[in-house]
């Protein structure tokens, strides 16, 4: 009647008595948060050091109490990603903090994704694209005609425009050698063809990542020139870039379409039909967080 007695309640769990609380429960959130893929004996070996002559008696927690106290956390397990140690440094978070907060020329902020082209390169290996699990009798290889690992690889230079109403794809497809400076200005060259001369009601910006390539000034000179802007992406950061996710597209369908590639040519023809198909891209501009 006075609220300071809980009711002893049969509940049919056996739990142990000691489980992960206070201190120790702030230090699992802690450690989580720097390193969330450590496995469950990590955990417990940092708490146990990290209680080392603060108490007079320590021992390790059992798995499932380390499981409780993460779930009481509201910690799941689910696939992880890495980020590069340089993503993280100061000069490059200072550069990805003005490239989405500060205006043009430091930063998009007053660019809409429909004024926005994004563009990058990306290598399809076929093996990449290959399913690598199937299910056989007991005893017997899994086994299905495909196309050859060492077939070579495929480069893609893909640039995908954030207009809603006018979703234009450019796209060019290198079967020997990668993305050259000789290639990318002839692929920039084209696109500014079909762009035209930018007027201030009709001015595209260039958005990509900072390879050489990409910088080189005889590329900025024709993008300039031709009267539209263009500004680079922070380094080691390319969830900031909506063309990333449409490249991850392009392997998810390539993987369902696997039956239909033999070859590189047949690769090349999949390849344009399903950048072709893709009505629109301005979705992916506002999944990384661009202005409509």
């Amino acid at each position: 009647m006075f609220g300071h007695v809980r009711p002893f309640r049969r509940t049919g769990n056996n739990r142990a008595k000691r489980e992960v609380r206070n201190r120790d429960l702030f230090l699992l959130a802690l450690y989580r948060a720097a390193l969330p893929k450590s496995t469950s004996a990590e955990v417990n070996a940092f708490l146990f050091e990290m209680r080392r002559g603060v108490t007079a008696v320590n021992r390790f927690y059992s798995s499932s109490q380390i499981t409780r106290a993460e779930q009481s956390l509201n910690l799941t397990r689910k696939r992880s990603s890495t980020s590069a140690y340089q993503a993280h440094s100061l000069d490059n978070r200072i550069l990805r903090d003005m490239f989405w907060n500060m205006r043009y020329p430091y930063g998009i902020a007053n660019i809409p994704a429909r004024d926005q082209i994004d563009l990058d390169e990306a290598g399809l290996d076929p093996n990449g694209i290959n399913r690598h699990y199937g299910k056989s009798t007991e005893g017997e290889r899994s086994s299905q005609a495909g196309m050859y690992g060492r077939s070579g690889n495929l480069t893609i230079l893909l640039a995908i425009s954030g207009d809603l109403q006018n979703p234009d794809r450019w796209m060019d497809l290198f079967d020997e050698g990668g993305t050259t400076l000789e290639r990318f200005i002839a692929f920039i060259q084209r696109i500014l063809n079909d762009l035209g001369p930018g007027t201030p009601g009709n001015r595209k910006c260039f958005t990509m990542d900072n390879l050489n390539s990409h910088k080189n000034a005889h590329v900025t000179s024709m993008i300039l020139n031709a009267r539209h802007r263009i500004i680079f992406r922070a380094p080691y950061h390319p969830v900031d870039g909506p063309i990333e996710y449409v490249f991850n597209t392009i392997q998810q369908i390539l993987a369902i379409q696997m039956y239909k590639i033999g070859n590189l040519e047949d690769l090349k023809r999949q390849l344009r039909i399903i950048v072709g198909s893709i009505a629109e891209f301005n979705s992916y501009f506002r999944h990384v967080g661009m202005i409509l």
